[in-house]
């Protein structure tokens, strides 16, 4: 595989980022709500969740940093799941 250092080191990033991010929306779901100063959620579990889905992509991330070869399809879903859900929202 062409570029496999350079696929591995961006997937390590990806995963590492996910799990954080993952782990902050799970532990603290209203922490965006008060850096951007907007009133607190009434539904808090909403972003919670979605912090743990986040960070279930973290791990499927470091697994196809593992192994990048094998990994195009969970690499497609994760990009799928990134690019539909801001269309989603718009």
């Amino acid at each position: 595989m062409r570029h496999r250092r350079l696929h591995r080191i961006t997937f390590i990033a990806a995963g590492v980022y996910n799990i954080a991010w993952g782990c902050l929306a799970v532990a603290d779901p209203q922490w965006f709500y008060r850096l951007s100063g907007l009133p607190l959620s009434n539904s808090p579990q909403i972003f919670a969740t979605l912090g743990m889905v986040l960070g279930l992509y973290g791990l499927l991330y470091l697994e196809v940093a593992i192994w990048p070869e094998r990994g195009w399809s969970t690499a497609a879903v994760g990009l799928t799941g990134k690019v539909l859900g801001p269309l989603g929202l718009a």
